[in-house]
């Protein structure tokens, strides 16, 4: 076996290996916009300058923050038509430009005019 045979065959069996490794853990995953994201989503009860008094109801637009890039503000659709504070329900998120992730990292922060309203983090398949 000549030594370009080996070395092929040595790239071969590394590719092979890694074929199905786990993603990187800076990993990015990024969806288009007008794109349904399914999330997870806890509004936060009213407490000093966070929060909400107030329901949210379907079509709530705040913007999301995933750590990656600009805010993106994103329509929320949520199954019970409304979402009380200090509840979490499953979301269906439509961004009006695209979302950026880190896959290892789910996490989003939700904010309305300045303030943290609530928390929660995308669903991956």
């Amino acid at each position: 076996m000549t030594t370009w045979m080996r070395h092929s065959a040595w790239t071969l069996a590394l590719l092979a290996g890694t074929a199905g490794a786990a993603p990187a853990a800076d990993e990015l995953r990024e969806w288009p916009a007008n794109t349904p994201i399914e999330a997870e989503f806890h509004l936060w009860p009213a407490q000093g300058k966070t929060g909400r008094d107030t329901p949210a109801w379907n079509n709530y637009r705040p913007q999301v923050h995933t750590g990656v890039g600009p805010e993106v503000t994103c329509a929320m659709v949520f199954p019970a038509e409304k979402i009380e504070p200090g509840s979490t329900q499953r979301t269906t998120l439509r961004c009006l430009d695209p979302l950026k992730l880190r896959v290892k990292q789910p996490q989003i922060k939700v904010t309305q005019g300045g303030r943290v309203v609530g928390d929660g983090r995308i669903l991956l398949p």
